[in-house]
């Protein structure tokens, strides 16, 4: 008896600890381009995959900063965007540059080189994961004077 109750343990614990990789959810991250580029705003793109059986949280959006190495906790981020299908996502922001309504004054300065990167987060039971895409530059643009 004690033989077939060992048995069925470690086959119940087999069981529930073997996950179908089919289950495991993982993400891709695409930087795309930055348009419409001025010292007042732009525009920052990117493309999100999430890949897997099933319906799982997420969240995405793009960091930007003035220095690299961007990654959560080490950058401002667009928005986070909430999803949970798997599939596809095109993405983009328009990044208002500017603050002050009387004295133009600037979040990222005109000739401040800005990097930016795409990044989502895959939320399991065990934790989160984040998927990064390529960290990218552009150089705000010079205030055109009036």
């Amino acid at each position: 008896m004690k033989k077939y109750l060992f048995a069925f343990i470690v086959g119940l614990l087999a069981l529930t600890a073997c996950e179908k990789e089919d289950d495991q959810v993982t993400a891709e991250a695409v930087t795309l381009g930055v348009s419409d580029a001025t010292a007042e705003q732009f525009t920052l793109s990117a493309k999100f995959t999430i890949k897997g059986e099933k319906e799982t949280p997420c969240n995405y959006g793009i960091f930007v900063g003035d220095k690299p190495g961007l990654e959560h906790g080490s950058a401002i981020i667009t928005e986070n965007v909430y999803v949970s299908k798997p599939g596809s996502y095109d993405y983009s922001y328009v990044f208002n540059n500017q603050m002050g309504l009387l004295v133009p004054m600037y979040k990222f300065k005109p000739g401040t080189t800005v990097y930016y990167r795409a990044g989502i987060e895959v939320i399991t039971a065990e934790g989160s994961t984040w998927y990064y895409g390529d960290e990218k530059k552009f150089l705000i643009p010079q205030q055109i004077e009036k």
